[in-house]
């Protein structure tokens, strides 16, 4: 089976979300994932296009930084069916932003927006 391999360049503040939501993750499941199996998990069960927790998404200024090359950086590595999931993601969330949205990007706006969702409303 062949993977592909991206790889994840975030700000501090942006990699703190992404532990946060694959933290929160685990709890509800009450099982360890991988971080590739959560992300995994999002695109297959999770409603990532929904518009209400998205907007609240699109309007974080914060979240959407730019990693410099002095933040973190990690890899990811996805079999054939889970990286087409997340292309597809992409173009999607590329078409609601007005331009391309890096693959970096499409995990931390899967990951934020599971952490937005109202299930973790107080």
């Amino acid at each position: 089976m062949a993977h592909a391999e991206y790889t994840v360049s975030v700000t501090n503040n942006q990699f703190a979300y992404l532990i946060e939501a694959h933290a929160r993750f685990q709890i509800e499941k009450l099982k360890i994932y991988s971080f590739n199996a959560f992300i995994k998990a999002l695109l297959i069960e999770f409603p990532w296009n929904d518009h209400e927790t998205l907007a609240s998404v699109m309007g974080d200024e914060q979240l959407f930084e730019k990693a410099l090359h002095s933040e973190i950086r990690f890899g990811a590595r996805f079999d054939d069916q889970s990286s087409k999931y997340i292309r597809s993601v992409r173009d999607h969330y590329s078409g609601i932003f007005g331009h391309r949205v890096t693959i970096s990007s499409t995990i931390l706006i899967l990951a934020v927006s599971y952490l937005r969702s109202p299930d973790f409303a107080e």
